[in-house]
């Protein structure tokens, strides 16, 4: 699994540096690992080209502006949100991407400080991606090792929906909160096979993003940050969503 994400990052990389070659009037970019692609980032700015951030925050000051979540604020909402299907003193796990970046360590500090903060313990966390069954094998050592495990902070929508699926199969009601937003979870909650979750807006970080990167070719002084919010999704408005989803993606 790390051979693939370095061989990713590696890409990402030489893309950005076959992108400068074409002297690009602005920069957008989601890094997939910030520190890997800063020097090429300073490529840019050397060559006065305004370079937006998206979704993926970077220790850098020479970006023009960031535009996402806010991953310690997404972390908390969801910290709160699964407590507030549990009762004090109930027991949580945490599972996260095997690779950790910055927003992540930011995601999971914000559900644990919400969980801590009503009373609830996190005694279990561990890393997990859907790759070959490693979800599996994470659900089976939490039950293995708490059996009276109450509820599941999982960093990622394809990890909340392998860890959901897991506690389907084995018939047990136990919540699991996500934290991206995704069409696949959206429908979960739709369905009803989960009370709610957490989205992020990435819909609106790309087009606020676009937005942005035109006014910062004019030339126009932009703020440094705008957070594109998070919202608890539940079968009301997780129907809205999918509308509006189902309606930008044709």
């Amino acid at each position: 699994m790390l051979l693939i994400w370095e061989s990713q990052v590696s890409e990402q990389v030489d893309i950005l540096k076959n992108v400068l070659k074409t002297k690009p009037d602005a920069l957008i970019v989601a890094s997939i690992q910030p520190s890997a692609t800063i020097p090429i980032l300073e490529e840019y700015k050397k060559n006065n080209i305004p370079v937006l951030l998206v979704d993926t925050e970077a220790d850098w000051n020479g970006q023009t502006m960031y535009i996402g979540t806010d991953h310690y604020e997404l972390g908390k909402k969801a910290g709160a949100l699964l407590g507030s299907m549990l009762q004090p003193g109930s027991q949580v796990a945490l599972i996260h991407s095997t690779i950790v970046n910055p927003d992540m360590v930011k995601r999971l500090k914000g559900a644990r400080d919400a969980l801590e903060a009503i009373g609830i313990g996190v005694v279990k966390e561990l890393p997990a991606d859907n790759e070959s069954g490693e979800v599996k094998l994470a659900v089976r050592n939490i039950l293995q090792t708490f059996p009276n495990i109450n509820g599941v902070f999982a960093a990622k929508d394809i990890i909340a929906i392998d860890t959901l699926k897991e506690f389907t199969e084995k018939e047990l009601q136990i919540p699991v909160v996500g934290t991206d937003g995704t069409m696949k979870m959206l429908k979960e909650v739709e369905e009803e096979r989960i009370s709610a979750t957490i989205a992020q807006n990435p819909y609106d970080m790309g087009y606020i993003s676009v937005e942005k990167a035109l006014k910062a070719i004019m030339g126009d002084q932009l703020e440094k940050r705008i957070d594109s919010g998070v919202d608890i999704m539940i079968k009301e408005n997780s129907e809205e969503r999918i509308d509006f989803l189902t309606t930008r993606l044709k």
